[in-house]
């Protein structure tokens, strides 16, 4: 016995973030129970329709992507058996997202990196079938010499902004967009950094090891370095905090391990 399975039609129109317009030719996806969906696009009064969805005790989810802006939109409808369901679909509002990236002493910092994260961004495989058009993706820019930076087309919800200057010092902040064309500001402050120096000793606390390998673990960073001549160590740019030390003898067996705190 086979038992055929009843099906609908899920049919709507494609509109700005504001409704008041339409978006021709958008690219549209339907998706049921997170398997691969069904593809069309939109004609060019906005209108796209899916013809023989099977019913579904679940909501379809619906995404669509204008491939004029690169801007993306959501949805979602119930689909029960042998209707048309009419979802109107808008595109999801963007922002814009600016700051400044200082120092704790509140000095800019100019050319620093910065990533702006978010869950919605659009991927590059946005336009392919079967692939979701939006994910966790990032925006990158660099700050200017005044130490401000700027990220347009920020869509809507939650996002991170991490900096990242030359030396290695990061910072992060974060907020979200609400509304299309809101402006929102997102200053970050970077991590203080401090010089650690040090002399490895062999047992006796007398006499120092020379050319001895090095390694300062600062939460996931690692930082390596050898010993000079003199058993003396430096390291550059520690994050602040608690800190710690292993060194070992070259070519030998002896090993130490110290803790500090770096601070400024």
């Amino acid at each position: 016995t086979i038992a055929l399975t009843t099906s609908s039609t899920v049919t709507g129109t494609l509109f700005d973030a504001t409704g008041s317009a339409v978006v021709p030719f958008g690219h549209v996806r339907l998706v049921e129970d997170e398997q691969h969906g069904a593809y069309t696009v939109a004609d060019a009064d906005g209108v796209y329709t899916f013809a023989f969805v099977p019913a579904s005790a679940a909501p379809v989810r619906l995404e669509f992507f204008d491939p004029r802006t690169g801007r993306i939109g959501v949805g979602s409808a119930d689909v029960p058996a042998a209707e048309t369901v009419t979802v109107p679909l808008y595109l999801l509002p963007v922002g814009r997202v600016s700051g400044t990236i200082r120092r704790e002493d509140g000095n800019t910092v100019s050319n620093a990196q910065v990533e702006l994260s978010s869950a919605r961004l659009v991927l590059p495989t946005g336009q392919i079938r079967d692939e979701s058009f939006f994910g966790p993706g990032k925006l990158t820019t660099t700050s200017d010499r005044i130490g401000t930076y700027l990220f347009d087309g920020v869509p809507l919800g939650d996002f991170t902004v991490d900096a990242t200057d030359t030396s290695g010092a990061m910072g992060e902040n974060a907020d979200a967009i609400d509304s299309e064309g809101q402006q929102v500001t997102v200053d970050v402050t970077l991590e203080g950094r401090a010089d650690v120096y040090g002399t490895v000793f062999r047992a006796d606390g007398i006499t120092a090891v020379s050319f001895a390998p090095v390694m300062l673990t600062s939460g996931t960073r690692d930082f390596p370095v050898l010993t000079d001549l003199y058993g003396v160590f430096e390291i550059s740019n520690v994050p602040l905090g608690a800190f710690s030390v292993v060194a070992r003898e070259q070519g030998g067996n002896d090993s130490g391990r110290a803790t500090g705190t770096a601070v400024q």
